[in-house]
This record gives structure tokens, sequence and C-alpha cells, in this order.
């Protein structure tokens, strides 16, 4: 975990480095529509530091393989690209003040809006991605990526994908809503810092991290409204996957069928709290956190509404360090199934996490430590809702 925070921190200081201008910075406008490819010709022959600016719509796909470059559109953020835009292996570009959309390839094969690959390094700021066949914001290949202000909307698959070394920061208010998919996903020893957006309305999961891909979110939202079906719906973190949720964050799937808020699977690992403000987690109908096939999760400052599900050799851990004050945090309303070689920690900190339901221990090998607390302090009434063969006092153990 130490290495991926640091891959991470590094990669997006190098991102930080975008807005070095070199002593040419020529200001170039580009007219479209015109004759064809006005766009790729003023790139062709743009130098470090050039900036183009966009009236109309340049109806083509275009290339970018000069560092240093500026895109925006002149008038309005409308102005900009139909099509799509390639970044490959160029540092220090910005696209800005645009749209991006509508690139659909003929034949078969689905067209991403914009592709960021062989360590290219992109600022994306006050731009619209939307309406492609494929993925809306593709990073790849030890890119970096900063995302502000930027709407990612109604693409047919994901909304952004990060893959191999990749990394990002979306921040600014950006919005991740309407794609065909998953909002955004983070796989394959990629890294991303989500701050103050919004994740939403997308068919699939508003979040997945897997696959060794580490996220740290807060002050945002994720919302979904997807019936369990296929691992669909909520926040996904799997195969070895990790999120930190680092405060002020909502998670929450409204399915009436009921759904998933967040699942963490297969080895993987969900870090909350530490932050300034408590994360809430809600399923209004399902299941609201599930642990599950060897992971671990520790929640330290929330609240959670729905049932929650420890099973396969895993382990959730609770505890309440209140750091907020004015709410009502380190609460369950719900009740706790821990089964099959699982086991729930309950810590005491700032007072004892409280569960409206039942907690209950499905086989003899599942276990909860109530960490010196009673039973009746964390189910209430005479404890007897805490119904596990656990070792803890409370629960008829020394």
């Amino acid at each position: 975990m130490k290495h991926l925070l640091c891959s991470s921190v590094l990669a997006l200081a190098i991102a930080a480095g975008l807005h070095v201008a070199p002593a040419r910075a020529l200001v170039v406008d580009v007219v479209c529509p015109g004759g064809g490819s006005e766009l790729q010709n003023a790139i062709d022959n743009a130098g470090p530091g050039d900036t183009l600016q966009i009236t109309g719509v340049c109806a083509e796909d275009v290339f970018i393989g000069v560092d240093e470059l500026t895109i925006r559109g002149k008038n309005n953020p409308t102005e900009g690209v139909e099509g799509n835009v390639s970044i490959r292996a160029a540092r220090r570009i910005e696209l800005r003040d645009m749209t991006v959309r509508d690139c659909i390839l003929p034949g078969p094969g689905r067209c991403t809006g914009i592709i960021i690959d062989s360590g290219a390094q992109v600022l994306i700021l006050n731009v619209t991605v939307s309406g492609h066949e494929g993925t809306g914001v593709s990073v790849t290949n030890g890119s970096v990526v900063e995302i502000s202000g930027s709407l990612i909307d109604g693409n047919q698959r994901v909304g952004i994908n990060l893959n191999t070394g990749a990394s990002a920061r979306v921040t600014g208010g950006s919005a991740v809503t309407g794609n065909g998919r998953n909002g955004i996903s983070v796989g394959g020893n990629a890294t991303a810092v989500l701050s103050g957006i919004t994740v939403a309305d997308n068919a699939r999961r508003s979040l997945s991290a897997s696959d060794n891909g580490f996220v740290i979110a807060e002050q945002s939202t994720f919302a979904s409204d997807v019936p369990d079906g296929a691992n669909d719906g909520g926040v996904l973190v799997n195969r070895a996957g990790a999120l930190v949720l680092d405060g002020g964050n909502t998670v929450t799937n409204t399915a009436a069928a009921g759904g998933r808020a967040l699942t963490v699977f297969a080895g993987s690992f969900l870090r909350q709290g530490g932050g300034d403000a408590h994360d809430t987690i809600t399923s209004s109908n399902g299941l609201a956190l599930i642990v599950q096939d060897k992971s671990l999760a520790d929640l330290r400052t929330f609240t959670l509404t729905g049932d929650i599900r420890v099973d396969r050799d895993s382990l959730l851990r609770l505890r309440k360090d209140a750091p907020d004050a004015d709410v009502a945090n380190g609460t369950v309303t719900g009740s706790i199934l821990v089964r099959r070689d699982s086991a729930i920690n309950f810590v005491q900190a700032e007072g004892p996490v409280t569960v409206s339901g039942t907690v209950t221990c499905a086989d003899a090998e599942s276990s909860v430590d109530l960490g010196g607390q009673s039973a009746a302090a964390i189910v209430g009434g005479d404890g007897s809702e805490l119904a596990c063969s656990g070792y803890g006092p409370g629960n008829g153990q020394p």
C-alpha cells in the first residue's frame, strides 16, 4: 500500500507541472468546418507552447504527439472536436473549454473519445466528453491526467478508464454520469484521487477498483440505481483493489429491487475514515456493505444504512472515532451476518458502534470480538440480538 501511495503522489506531482509555458507560445485560430483536417493540420504545424483556438466543431479524429500544446474552444465550450482525440507520449498537453463528442467507428470496433497513452501528461479543464461509442476517457501505460470542472457523460462504455500504471486526479466539481457501463474504472496498478466530484446514473457500477487499482476519494458522491445482478451496482473493490474513503463521501444504491452500495471482494481492502468528515454508505433496499473472499474493511467514522455481510475468510473492523461532533456516526442501521470463517471486530474508541438490527454468526468458525464492550452496548436491550460464538465479553466468554 505504501508503494502505491508513493507512486500516486509522484505521478500527480508530475501532473502539477503541466502549466509551464516555453518561449514560443503562439496563438493560432482554427476555424471549422473547412475543407477537412483543419485541426490536425494545425497540430502538425504547432510548436511547443502554442495554443490552438477552435471556432466551430472540427469533425475529424486527431493525434497529438508534440509537447506543451493547448487546444481550446475560442468562444464557448461547445466548440471542439466531433471525433477522437489521441494523445501519445506527449507532455504538458491541455484540453480546455471545449467539447469532444460523438466518436463512432465505421464497421466493428468502438471509438474512445480521448485516449491518453504511452506516458502522456494531460490536463483536461472544463471539457465535455460525451456521446462516444466506446469509453469517454482512457488513460493507460504510465500516463498522467488531471480532470477538473469537466463532464464525462453519455458514453456507451466506461466514463473514465485507468489501467496499466496510469494515474489520475479528478476534481473541481467534475461529473461522470449516464455512461453505459462503469462511471470510473481503476485497474492494472493504476491510481486515482477523486475529490469533490459526482459519479451517478451509470448503467453498471459508479466506481470500480480492481487488479491492484488504488483509489482515494473525498467529498464525493457515488450514486447508483442498479439492482444486484452480476455484481452490478454501487462501488466495487475487487481482485486486490484498494479504496480509501477519506471523509465527506456519500455512497448509495437506491434500486427498488435491492442493490449493493459497496462490495469489497477477492483479497481487496477498504479503509474508511481519517479525514475531516464522516462517510455515508446507504442501500435503500439491499446490502449496504459486503466484505468477502479474504478481504478486509476498516471503518472508523461512518453512518451505514442497510445490512452488512462478512463472508469467506474476511474481516470487518468497526470503530467510532467521531471527529464530526454534530453528526451521529459509528452507526449501523441494519443487521450484520458473519459466516464461513469470517470475523467482525468492534473497537472501543469514542464510544461504542451501535447496530439497530442483529449481529449473527452463521457457523461456529465465525466470530465477533467486542473489544471489551458488552453486547448490549452494541445492539441494545439485553444484548441477545448479538448471537455469535465470539471471544469478547458479553458473548458468554471470559
